[in-house]
């Protein structure tokens, strides 16, 4: 290794590492309150602010299971810890509602596994 390279750090196994202007910071997995798709990225919502990350919705689906996270569309992940309700809609499809009012449509695919999820 050059003395002109950085060190490399290893990706936190329960965050994401996130290139800002002014460097390199670690998400902390439980700051993640929702993951959207972008493409071929994702985009990491936080209270600090939202991160862009290159990372498949599959990928992040599986590492963050465990973490307590579920897919509730082909387009969105959410933090359990912080869904405020799971409404049905008269569609026969379901909302879901995050602490912070935020409101997003339950895939159909999905519906079954967050509801198992959220007892």
């Amino acid at each position: 290794m050059s003395h002109d390279e950085p060190p490399t750090a290893p990706l936190p196994s329960d965050g994401f590492l996130v290139r800002e202007r002014t460097g390199t910071i670690t998400i902390p997995a439980e700051d993640i309150r929702l993951i959207e798709a972008r493409g071929n990225y994702a985009l990491l919502y936080t209270p600090s602010g939202k991160y862009m990350i290159r990372e498949t919705m599959c990928a992040l689906e599986e590492r963050l299971a465990a973490a307590g996270f579920v897919r509730v569309h082909r387009s969105a992940i959410v933090n359990l810890a912080v869904v405020k309700a799971v409404v049905p809609r008269r569609s026969g499809d379901r909302m879901v509602v995050l602490r912070d009012g935020t409101r997003l449509r339950v895939g159909r695919q999905y519906s079954a596994r967050l509801l198992q999820r959220t007892g």
